[in-house]
């Protein structure tokens, strides 16, 4: 234990390159990863389903053929591709190959853009 204390002591506190290298290397790594790393930005939306086709009231531009769709958030949460997205008469329409099981008023989650995780944090504050 003395031996350590002694490194410790002669490396970090007398000539602390070692603190600042590992600081360093801490600060580029979180740059990295937070500049790379991509997140959907989701709009919570009430929805209708009725023969294969989610109804969303307002045209809501979307980013992604992929749509979210649950009753309730906190049990299950489906992801689902569309086939294509129509927008008429004040409404969005998205055409599903199958969607059986889902029908009436439910709660969908529709992928509006992407932002990096250095923006999220510091630039929006954590806001979408």
């Amino acid at each position: 234990m003395k031996k350590f204390s002694n490194l410790y002591v002669k490396y970090i506190i007398k000539t602390p390159i070692i603190f600042y290298l590992f600081l360093l290397t801490g600060i580029i790594m979180f740059l990295y990863f937070s500049l790379n790393l991509r997140l959907d930005v989701v709009k919570s939306v009430e929805a209708n389903i009725k023969n294969n086709r989610i109804i969303i009231d307002g045209e809501h531009k979307t980013y992604s053929d992929i749509i979210y769709i649950y009753s309730n958030r906190n049990e299950k949460i489906y992801r689902i591709k569309t086939e294509q997205i129509q927008y008429s008469y004040g409404k969005t329409i998205f055409f599903i190959d199958n969607i059986s099981g889902f029908y009436g008023d439910i709660q969908a989650d529709i992928v509006i853009g992407s932002q990096t995780l250095f923006e999220r944090i510091f630039v929006r504050a954590g806001r979408s």
